[in-house]
């Protein structure tokens, strides 16, 4: 308790405590200076090599409609019995529901509300913004419902800002693109029927 008291001894404490103190703010100094150099040379020395996928509009329409067709025909009792001679099984994807958005964010604990999944491939920056606009429109006005967003712009600033639910496929609209090459094809179509699978619906909406 004397120690304590003793105003040279308390004294001595708050020196050493600035000390310190100055000596973290220095070496958080020396970090944030070392992960600035860091990142610079890291970006100067991993340049983006590999280019998206071009497609048609055609080709990501009939990509997109043969992927629903095929889902459809997978959860019928015909699709049931052609896959049951395969030894592979499908495993089982439980439906997820995705945020409303900050626009209808009251949405958010109604019951029963259904997914939508709406595809931005076909529309350019700013006619995808105007189209997520007036889709979030539709959800105050019409019946409700929640979105979800596909989109293959790598800027996700809009769909961000107002915490809409988004998934990204990379590839880019090229009216001069070969035919896509048919194991990405494939592969497109079985992410996009997992997509589907995951947010429980049949269909998915070219906006």
């Amino acid at each position: 308790m004397a120690t304590k008291l003793d105003p040279v001894l308390r004294q001595a404490e708050i020196v050493q405590l600035r000390g310190m103190v100055a000596t973290q703010h220095r070496q958080l100094r020396l970090l944030r200076d070392d992960s600035a150099a860091a990142a610079e040379v890291v970006a100067g020395s991993l340049p983006a090599t590999c280019a998206k996928p071009r497609l048609t509009t055609a080709a990501v329409t009939g990509l997109v409609e043969a992927a629903s067709a095929r889902l459809e025909l997978l959860d019928t009792t015909l699709g049931t019995a052609l896959r049951a001679p395969w030894p592979e099984r499908r495993s089982s994807v439980p439906v997820l529901r995705p945020s409303p958005g900050l626009a209808a964010y009251a949405l958010r604990n109604v019951p029963s509300l259904p997914n939508l999944v709406m595809a931005l491939f076909l529309r350019s920056r700013t006619e995808a913004k105007a189209a997520v606009e007036r889709v979030v429109a539709e959800q105050q006005s019409g019946e409700p419902f929640l979105p979800v967003f596909l989109t293959n712009d790598s800027d996700f600033g809009p769909l961000r800002e107002q915490r809409l639910v988004f998934e990204y496929f990379p590839f880019t609209l090229d009216a001069s693109a070969p035919p896509p090459e048919p194991r990405w094809a494939a592969y497109f179509q079985a992410v996009l029927e997992l997509t589907m699978r995951r947010w429980g619906v049949r269909q998915v909406v070219l906006l």
